[in-house]
């Protein structure tokens, strides 16, 4: 999780549990329970969002590196088909299998 993430879920319930213990004081202000209720609630819900995108990160992570392995077996493929290729034929010839390399 991000520090501003984080700082930003940390203050809000502190803020809960304080306004929570001295309610009565800060009830004539206009201050309601539910507004309360909502604003914990809302700071759990957003910290198990972020855990569930911090798993989806951890995810995409493994599989771009699972994919870039591969596009390097691609890569390496490509260039030894490539070279067996421009090794025995001449220039005017490799396009027909495929290669549009100019040199």
């Amino acid at each position: 999780m991000s520090k501003t993430f984080d700082l930003s879920v940390e203050k809000a319930q502190v803020l809960v549990a304080g306004i929570k213990k001295n309610y009565a004081e800060l009830e004539r202000l206009g201050i309601q329970w539910e507004s309360l209720k909502q604003l914990e609630e809302n700071s759990a819900r957003a910290t198990a969002m972020i855990a569930e995108v911090e798993k989806m990160r951890e995810t995409v992570s493994q599989k771009l590196h699972a994919a870039n392995a591969k596009l390097d077996e691609v890569k390496n493929g490509y260039s030894d088909l490539r070279q067996i290729i421009k090794l025995n034929y001449p220039q005017e010839q490799w396009a027909k299998f495929g290669l549009m390399d100019k040199r």
